[in-house]
């Protein structure tokens, strides 16, 4: 019998009560206080005070092993319960999360913002004074994004034998998407390769960074926030990635790629080592001649203001393309100027919406989507001028049904809809912003790209007001469950069904010792 099957036995021996909910509670607070020894471990190193990240660390392990012990995982669970289970691992984990910021000296609202912002890989701040705060504060913060970026699929390794068909529904649609159809089979067993590949992938990166020279702390951050999408530095920067030489950023750009590419196709190259290759993908297709595309018309729309020599602005313009349609949020320059040439700005920020592919770490609506809608539109017109004719939507090979176009078509309308609110909510709550800011500033957060630095004042998301920054938290938190899967929560009829399922725990059997 293994090692593993084994503990499994003794852990079950505890089990008094089922409740899904709880136990799911408990193994993610327990990740979070594993991660906490990170940062523990580098300001150890340094000489610096730990105690922000012990304190949590010994409330989270405190508290996940009674729950652990204590209940069991349902058999018969409905989607609504996992859907709930889902919401309340974000809600507590982004929370726990947030008090090494509070234990630092940040107010309890920044603290929240900044955790939100690591964990949905949106990389907003509220810091404007970096050497306030030890360094450690900066690790712990790009990791909640290396940890964000595998969310969906890193929670679910652990809880998919609890989350039933409501779990199972939200890995296919942030996964899978317009993946192949047997991508759904060994789901669970595919998620912890898709575990590995992130791995792979972030060793590939810190290797790389410490080869050309970047210092082993701002390697580690730099390699959480890159391949997630992230965006976090842990410095201030006016020019962001632009402090470091043009073949370090070079390396940054393929791996934010990398990380806005669906993980499939990773897991098809690197793992199984078989497939048709990342070519054989038509979203993969699309999204490399879309950046290419835009990086050329950005380019020549943005050249004269940029005051640079030909070479070095053919960086900065494919960086900043690679980093908006990725939502890294990175920048490499200050574009500030760029915001003078409204055309380019505007490609930017419908790329930002657009997002990468499906199955990546970026936000946005997702190419897969995008070029399914787009294709739909063109199929509708072509019916329009020839009522006759049979025009099926294909991508790639696979011809798509008429649900996962209308899904496609109600998750655009969706991420529309919120920006809109949260404009229109940002410009109650911030007199001080106008139209232009509050707009940008709301399409960046519920993409998950954080970029906004040029609509802000001098003291950034800092100077905003308390609602505005729980706003803003919630926008993010939206965006990163794609909008559709995080609206149903605030419906009447999805807590109807919550409390018709009942809060009762059921006793399955008395403490056996």
């Amino acid at each position: 019998m293994s090692i593993y099957r084994s503990a499994r036995n003794l852990l079950y021996r505890f089990n008094i009560w089922e409740s899904t909910l709880l136990r799911a509670i408990g193994y993610s607070l327990a990740g979070v206080g594993l991660a906490l020894l990170i940062p523990i471990l580098y300001d150890l190193s340094t000489g610096s005070d730990v105690m922000p990240f012990l304190v949590p660390m010994l409330f989270c392990l405190c508290v996940s092993l009674p729950l652990i012990l204590l209940f069991a995982s349902g058999k018969d669970l409905r989607p609504v319960d996992g859907l709930l289970t889902i919401v309340a691992i974000w809600c507590v984990v982004t929370l726990v999360s947030a008090i090494p910021f509070v234990l630092c000296g940040m107010t309890f609202i920044d603290g929240f913002f900044e955790s939100v912002s690591g964990f949905t890989t949106t990389g907003a701040t509220v810091i404007s004074d970096f050497d306030q705060y030890q360094k450690g504060l900066f690790l712990w913060r790009s990791f909640t994004q290396w940890i964000g970026g595998i969310a969906i699929i890193l929670i679910f390794v652990t809880l998919f034998p609890m989350l039933g068909l409501g779990g199972r529904s939200v890995f296919k649609d942030e996964v899978s998407a317009f993946g192949p159809k047997n991508f759904s089979s060994r789901m669970r067993d595919t998620a912890k390769e898709f575990c590995i590949v992130y791995g792979i992938l972030s060793g590939i990166f810190l290797i790389a960074c410490l080869m050309m020279g970047v210092n082993i702390f701002e390697s580690f951050c730099l390699t959480f926030s890159t391949i997630s999408t992230g965006g976090f530095l842990p410095f201030q920067s006016d020019t962001g990635v632009g402090v470091y030489p043009v073949y370090v950023q070079m390396l940054v750009i393929v791996f934010m790629f990398l990380g806005g590419t669906n993980f499939y196709l990773h897991y098809q190259r690197i793992y199984r080592k078989k497939g048709t290759g990342y070519l054989g993908n038509s979203e993969f297709r699309f999204m490399l001649i879309l950046f290419a595309f835009i990086s050329v018309i950005v380019f020549g729309l943005t050249y004269g203001v940029a005051g640079t020599d030909v070479l070095t602005h053919a960086v900065e313009t494919l960086f900043t393309v690679v980093s908006f349609g990725t939502t890294a949020g990175y920048v490499v320059s200050d574009i500030g100027g760029w915001i003078a040439v409204p055309a380019a700005m505007g490609i930017l920020f419908l790329l930002m919406l657009i997002g990468g592919s499906s199955g990546s770490t970026s936000g946005g609506v997702k190419t897969g989507r995008a070029v399914a809608v787009l294709r739909s539109m063109m199929s509708d017109f072509n019916k329009r001028i020839h009522p006759r004719a049979v025009s099926d939507v294909k991508l790639g090979k696979e011809t798509l049904d008429d649900n996962i176009i209308s899904a496609a078509y109600v998750l655009v309308i969706l991420f529309i809809f919120t920006i809109i609110a949260g404009y229109l909510c940002l410009l109650a709550l911030e007199p001080s912003l106008n139209g232009e800011g509050a707009l940008m500033i709301s399409l960046s957060t519920v993409t998950n790209t954080g970029f906004a630095d040029p609509y802000l004042s001098d003291g950034g998301f800092a100077t905003f007001s308390g609602p505005s920054k729980i706003l803003l938290s919630v926008l993010m938190w939206v965006g990163r469950l794609e909008v559709g899967t995080a609206v149903i929560v605030f419906t009447p009829f999805f807590w109807r069904e919550v409390r018709r399922g009942g809060w009762k725990l059921r006793r399955i059997r008395e403490r056996s010792l």
